[in-house]
């Protein structure tokens, strides 16, 4: 006996993505205007996510980018890391990853870039660098030395049509230093 061949199903328009913070303190940390904001707290409350999403509202921009950086490269790499996490925010979204680079280039030109500070020597890797958004994740690993220059270094943006931003995210925030001229928030 032959059977019969299956039925067609009309194929059906996926749903559509939406991106939201969760209420509380991630959707405050993504609320925020500051020049710098800090979201702290235990494990599993969202920080990391929240950090992706905050470079999605200036990826319209072409002139836009974005570094995250984590201490070593197999923090971002490792399965459900930073890396995994973007590839579910980004690639719906039109953008073009190269897994080799850690990077994403979005349909308008805007660049996002995952990087690694394992050594304090590293942030002069990026001295005259041009971030709009500069993003730390989990924050307690790095030495004290690590974010200061790159918090010079991205003041120099107006002209790129995007507020210069640092947004950091850790268990501890007792380590970043409000410097005179900041607007500083946490949620």
């Amino acid at each position: 006996m032959i059977a019969a061949p299956p039925e067609r199903v009309a194929p059906t328009a996926a749903p559509a993505l939406v991106l939201r913070p969760q209420a509380g303190p991630q959707e405050r940390y993504l609320a925020s205007s500051a020049d710098i904001a800090i979201y702290g707290g235990a494990a599993g409350g969202g920080k990391s996510w929240a950090l992706l999403l905050e470079p999605l509202r200036h990826v319209a921009n072409p002139r836009f980018g974005a570094t995250f950086f984590r201490q070593n490269t197999t923090q971002i790499r490792a399965q459900g890391g930073l890396w995994d996490e973007s590839a579910t925010l980004y690639g719906p979204l039109g953008a073009t990853p190269r897994e080799q680079l850690l990077d994403w280039t979005f349909p308008s030109g805007a660049h996002i870039k995952f990087a690694h500070m394992q050594y304090e020597s590293t942030k002069y890797e990026y001295q005259g660098a041009q971030i709009p958004l500069i993003n730390w994740d989990e924050l307690t690993h790095f030495s004290d030395a690590h974010p200061q220059p790159l918090h010079v270094w991205g003041a120099a943006l107006r002209a790129r049509d995007v507020q210069s931003r640092r947004r950091l995210v850790g268990g501890v925030l007792h380590r970043v230093v409000d410097r005179p001229g900041d607007r500083l928030s946490h949620p």
